[in-house]
């Protein structure tokens, strides 16, 4: 299915049922520390409340007297207790609603059922997410006029984004279709790997050094089948042919989970700030489970699949913005996962005070000046193959103007493509400009100009499409291949499209270009 560049138009692959129960009236959260029901606080029409839904990860279980804590709404101890980060919600935002997700369902009232480890790892994170808004909007039905921020650590951070998508991308946007008068307002993500995790982890770091402990037999077992739900869907997300500084932000839980469009995960969090929505990720860099080349170094590193891309400047009158937080908590030593208690730095998240700032800073309004800077993840390099005797590429204009078509909603764009910056090899960086609404907007993209016999020195380029380029276009010239890395101006460009043109010897080009993470073509450019 072709895909949109510009605008925010979405067309689903799937409809997603959710069964809705009968609702029946709330009981009173309570306080975490002494579990005794908290006052209710007055829900009269546009006094509006606070719910906060926590989410555990991998191998984590609830007890029944986890599951009874809070009112019956749930006290998960990785979230519930002193010093952690309901605790500290509690005292910021007073008489606000806090629920524990349930990897095995809940009641009419959105009451969490007890679960055991298992579920988390045997289960499809598709429909653990469906599963998440079906409780959500149960608990709704009884606490009407509530704004809900959605914090999920580890796995838990995965199912919170992929409800984050299916709410964004599904069937005519379905932000309004939480009941009551309910609105989701934030998602954050701690210490998730959203862009996947490479396939040999389960089977070394993970079930080796640190989560066996929970689930004892069974998780060795079930890894060992090689038909674990959980890790294909992780292991679908991750592409170790992505540059390892953006994989949170092009991975694509839209199209590998809740398989509604192609999506990558930097969009739909983009998507989702043009709705007045806050996306939060933040992570500890000194987690030792996303780095496995510290216990062997033949496995690849993925600490970035972590974050997506912050975006603050477009931050709206409804509150919307990306943010991508990092902090350090912990030694960086495989030794360390030795120690069965530390797990890897892997929970520092949910008792660090400064993500608990931070957290309370994000759904006041403010930026996250608590936690750090996450390092420089926006620009993948072009990384040259070496090659005996590079042709030298050919000498271009630096500004080539133009159109684009596409396909799905058969518009035509005005565009053009400036060079800034050109390398010896072919390489060069630039920006790619796009006429919309009246309103010239722009991105940062990374490109070569090269011979099509020697597109092998560049591993960013896919010879399948060189190949459909020229098989569309036939002549003789120089494959002119860009993609886009960063917003410059503006927001309504997508980001991670590639564009494949045939630049003639009379300087004119003739292209196709990709949505992201697409093999399917958006539309036709040219340029002069």
């Amino acid at each position: 299915m072709k895909q949109m560049l510009f605008g925010s138009k979405r067309m689903p692959l799937i409809c997603l049922v959710v069964i809705i129960l009968a609702a029946c009236s709330g009981t009173p959260v309570t306080n975490s520390s002494t579990n005794t029901p908290s006052p209710l606080p007055s829900q009269q029409s546009g006094d509006r409340h606070k719910l906060f839904v926590f989410l555990s990860g991998f191998t984590s279980t609830l007890s029944t007297s986890d599951a009874a804590g809070n009112g019956g709404y749930g006290s998960d101890p990785d979230f519930f207790g002193s010093g952690r980060i309901q605790s500290f919600l509690q005292d910021k935002f007073p008489g606000s609603y806090f629920l524990t997700y349930s990897y095995s369902g809940f009641n009419p009232e959105g009451k969490p059922d007890t679960y055991s480890c298992p579920l988390t790892t045997d289960s499809v994170i598709a429909d653990l997410a469906v599963g998440l808004r079906s409780q959500i909007s149960q608990f709704l039905r009884s606490h009407p006029y509530t704004d809900v921020y959605v914090i999920g650590h580890s796995l838990g951070g995965v199912i919170a984004f992929s409800f984050l998508a299916l709410m964004i991308e599904g069937k005519n946007n379905l932000l309004n279709s939480l009941p009551n008068g309910g609105a989701l307002k934030g998602v954050f993500t701690l210490d998730s790997p959203i862009g996947g995790v490479a396939s040999s982890w389960l089977y070394t770091v993970g079930a080796q050094y640190v989560f066996y402990k929970n689930c004892n037999a069974h998780l060795l077992e079930v890894l060992l089948s090689g038909k674990v739900p959980i890790e294909k869907g992780l292991n679908d997300l991750f592409n170790s042919a992505t540059s390892p500084e953006s994989q949170g932000a092009t991975a694509s839980v839209d199209a590998k989970i809740t398989l509604l469009n192609q999506n990558n995960n930097q969009a739909v969090a983009l998507d989702a700030m043009r709705f007045g929505l806050t996306v939060s990720t933040f992570g500890n860099s000194s987690d030792v489970l996303w780095q496995p080349s510290l216990c062997n170094n033949h496995f690849t590193d993925f600490l970035s699949t972590q974050w997506v891309q912050e975006v603050q400047s477009g931050r709206n009158k409804q509150g919307g913005a990306v943010y991508a937080r990092s902090f350090s908590a912990g030694t960086l030593d495989c030794n360390a996962l030795s120690n069965k208690n530390d797990q890897a730095n892997h929970f520092a998240v949910l008792t660090d005070p400064n993500v608990q700032t931070a957290i309370w800073q994000v759904i006041i309004g403010q930026a996250p000046n608590a936690l750090m800077s996450v390092p420089v993840i926006s620009t993948p390099t072009i990384t040259p193959v070496p090659a005996a005797t590079p042709t030298p590429p050919p000498t271009v204009s630096s500004r080539f103007y133009g159109t684009l078509d596409e396909y799905q909603n058969s518009t035509t764009y005005q565009v053009s493509l400036e060079r800034t910056k050109t390398e010896a090899d072919g390489s060069f960086e630039g920006k790619w400009h796009a006429t919309i609404n009246g309103s010239e907007e722009d991105v940062i993209v990374n490109g070569v100009i090269v011979p099509f016999n020697e597109i092998n020195r560049f591993n960013q380029i896919s010879p399948d499409k060189a190949l459909q380029l020229q098989q569309q276009y036939p002549g003789s010239g120089t494959l002119l291949w860009f993609t886009s890395t960063s917003y410059d101006v503006g927001q309504d460009i997508w980001l991670g499209c590639e564009y494949y043109g045939l630049l003639q010897p009379d300087g004119s080009v003739q292209g196709l270009w990709y949505p992201p993470n697409s093999n399917a073509e958006g539309g036709t450019f040219q340029l002069a």
